[in-house]
């Protein structure tokens, strides 16, 4: 497009009153006031409107081939997070790894009620119980502390069952000595080492017991 001189001078004048910092319509008061037609200005308006918006799009484009000529010189790998990958980040041009911190090591580390699990305090989930009472459990078993645990034989004296604790039960774990025997009342040591109950019966016996003690053995 070819300007006349006077058209120069316009397009020229409103540039200069821009920076200082004039507003459009100051401007065109002036030029008015100068003997400038309308239509002259509203033309010498968009003429130096469309140089500034060609010198902007012009300064961006040479911004942009800086950036990118920076970028391949020094093989930038990223500029932001959003070109790295997930769980990267980035970090002066290049996509690192984030690697987070353990929340805890040791279960020291943790509130109370919590505990450490690969690296994360995580509650502690409480078991229940196996039981309540001995029904909870199958026969031969009874509840121990909310555990079925098999029954035991509970030591008893006297019912002719030897079992541990009851060493001392001459009348079902055995017996050396008549004296032995006699702390459970009229009961003397026999020769297969058994406590027997002595029914105090005179008489004669083919066993080797009643025929040295006079009495009769019945045994438990």
């Amino acid at each position: 497009m070819v300007l006349t001189e006077t058209e120069k001078r316009v397009v020229g004048y409103i540039k200069e009153y821009r920076k200082k910092g004039y507003s459009n319509e100051k401007i065109k008061s002036a030029l008015l006031k100068s003997g400038v037609s309308q239509a002259m200005i509203n033309k010498c308006f968009k003429i130096a409107s469309s140089k500034v918006w060609l010198f902007v799009l012009f300064s961006l484009l040479v911004i942009g081939v800086l950036v990118l000529g920076y970028f391949l010189l020094n093989e930038v790998e990223c500029v932001s997070e959003r070109d790295c990958d997930t769980g990267y980040d980035c970090q002066e041009g290049e996509c690192v790894l984030v690697v987070e911190e353990d929340e805890c090591v040791f279960d020291a580390d943790c509130d109370d009620g919590f505990e450490c699990l690969l690296g994360e305090c995580s509650l502690i989930e409480e078991e229940e119980p196996e039981c309540y009472f001995d029904k909870d459990c199958d026969t031969g078993y009874d509840c121990e502390s909310g555990v079925c645990e098999r029954a035991g034989i509970e030591p008893q004296c006297g019912d002719g069952e030897c079992v541990t604790g009851e060493e001392s039960c001459y009348l079902d774990c055995g017996c050396t000595t008549n004296a032995q025997c006699q702390e459970y009342g009229s009961y003397l040591c026999g020769s297969s080492g058994q406590c027997y109950y002595s029914l105090g019966i005179s008489g004669s016996s083919s066993s080797s017991s009643s025929s040295d003690t006079g009495t009769s053995e019945l045994y438990l």
